[in-house]
């Protein structure tokens, strides 16, 4: 099944917080099972609407931006939260991406771990990726060459190289030369699979291996000693994607803004400093 198995539009009456009727729209999306004549039942809908929730459960298609930027040309108001999309313009709300990097280099740095490796999901066409790759390479450069700075490297993880993460992070020990290895995973996926390699090396996360991961879980505190995370303040970004859009609907004509919250540390054993002897 592609896209999903919505039918037909169907109309959910109820009220707002301050007692407005509100018509809620459930339409198919694109790519649905039944093709184009669903797809044009939701579109005719789409126009007729105030709001457009635009839900994906995962990265932006070149085909769904292709639709926001159809949705932008009818003079639609939109918000962009966490992936930024070239060509729409759009108030963009997200975690500070290059933040988020510095402030977890700077804790495996002050904990004593030397030589790190960012793994993250495929990163071309995610703007969240790429941004926390390219501050990560920056930051390697900037620190090249110093004998106390950090040494870094980039590999991206798929669900068919496994294998090669398992003799990747192999790699990463034998290169650290006396150095304390870690891993910053670049998401919560990346970090199930840094977790499932090394269980398969025998090896315990804050000892043979550092680890901080972007994204709180609920499970972070139960993996080995407990995963250092940054947490993204989810909460707050959905608020304020939220006001953004009521202040476009009340008419705000501003050009575009882009918004950006930081990261909060969520230090465990994962990253724990070495003891003292």
């Amino acid at each position: 099944v592609v896209g999903g198995t919505t039918r037909e539009v169907a109309h959910h009456r109820g009220r707002l917080a301050d007692g407005r009727e509100a018509v809620f729209a459930d339409v198919p999306g694109s790519g649905e099972v039944g093709g184009d004549a669903h797809e044009t039942l939701a579109r005719e809908e789409v126009l007729r609407a105030h709001v457009v929730l635009y839900v994906c459960d995962g990265d932006l298609t070149r085909r769904q931006g292709e639709e926001l930027r159809w949705l932008a040309a009818f003079g639609k108001p939109i918000v962009l939260v966490d992936r930024d999309q070239e060509g729409v313009d759009a108030d963009y709300v997200s975690v500070d991406n290059a933040a988020v990097i510095a402030l977890a280099l700077a804790h495996l740095q002050a904990c004593g771990w030397g030589e790190v490796l960012l793994i993250s999901e495929p990163c071309s066409g995610v703007s969240s990726r790429s941004a926390r790759r390219d501050t990560f390479t920056a930051a390697m450069a900037q620190q090249a060459g110093n004998p106390e700075g950090l040494r870094g490297s980039f590999w991206e993880s798929t669900p068919d190289n496994q294998e090669q993460l398992i003799q990747r992070l192999r790699r990463l020990r034998a290169q650290a030369q006396g150095r304390r290895p870690a891993v910053l995973a670049g998401n919560a996926v990346a970090t199930l699979r840094i977790a499932a390699a090394v269980q398969a090396l025998g090896w315990s996360l804050g000892k043979e291996l550092g680890f901080v991961g972007i994204d709180e879980t609920e499970w972070a505190p139960l993996v080995g000693p407990g995963l250092s995370t940054v947490a993204q303040p989810t909460d707050a970004l959905g608020r304020l994607a939220t006001a953004c859009l009521l202040e476009r609907l009340q008419g705000m004509a501003l050009p575009p803004r882009q918004i950006l919250l930081p990261g909060a540390l969520v230090a465990r054993g994962s990253s724990a400093a070495c003891p003292i002897q």
